[in-house]
This record gives C-alpha cells, sequence and structure tokens, in this order.
C-alpha cells in the first residue's frame, strides 16, 4: 500500500509489518496493528459523536501513544484535531479550546477537574 495521506500511515504499516513496534512509550508498546485499529476506533468514535468532516475537535492531556491513535483516527476521519498545551493556565487553555471552536473537546483524567472548572468559558464545544 502507498502512503499518501497521513491517515494512510498506519493503515500501510498495519498490512506490511502489523506486529511491529510503532510507539514505544515508557513500558508500554503499541504495534503497527494496534495502532491502525484505535485509530480506526477513535475516527469511528469521532464520527458517532456527530462531528463532520474538516471540524475541529481539541485535545487536553499529556503526551500518550493515545494521541497517536487519536491524531490518525482524527485523519481517517477528516477531522481537523486541535492540541492544547497541558502546560497551559487552566484560564489559558479555556481561550486556546475556545478559540478552536471545537465542537468536541477530548479531555484526559487527569485534567477533567480543569474541564470542569472552565466549563462555562468553553461556549463552542458542545461535548
Amino acid at each position: 500500500m502507498r502512503i499518501e495521506t497521513v491517515a494512510d500511515i498506519a493503515r500501510a504499516h498495519a498490512e506490511e509489518r502489523p506486529d511491529a513496534v510503532a510507539i514505544t512509550f515508557a513500558d508500554r508498546r503499541v504495534t503497527y496493528r494496534e495502532l491502525d485499529e484505535r485509530s480506526s476506533r477513535a475516527g469511528a468514535a469521532l464520527i458517532a459523536e456527530g462531528v463532520r468532516p474538516q471540524e475541529r475537535v481539541a485535545l487536553l492531556d499529556r503526551n500518550s501513544p493515545e494521541f497517536f491513535e487519536l491524531a490518525l483516527g482524527a485523519a481517517k476521519s477528516n477531522v481537523v484535531l486541535c492540541p492544547v498545551n497541558w502546560r497551559l493556565a487552566p484560564a489559558e487553555a479555556a481561550y486556546v479550546i475556545d478559540d478552536t471552536e471545537a465542537s468536541v473537546l477530548v479531555v484526559g483524567t487527569e485534567f477533567l477537574p480543569v474541564v470542569d472548572s472552565l466549563r462555562s468559558q468553553l461556549g463552542k464545544v458542545k461535548k
């Protein structure tokens, strides 16, 4: 398979070498097969939430393999992922999230209390 888009990266490598390690993070290993399957599920979940092509989805979380799963899933579903720097102060994060005009905000569990405190400032985020 030829890689022509970002979405093709996981697909092509999963086809050519499914059991090779795609991501090493701390003590975790994710194979290309797993990355392809998980990114497809992430893309399908975005679509199931009503995210339309070229709509924005914001992400507030630390770096992890899940970032790549979501990024590739967004590419597979033609969605624009807008990562937000988790080191920002809550008010700064709220400004950035609102400025992205994201309809959906994906949040790491560690940042749920922050987002709960900012909910009223996130006027464009529906979910």
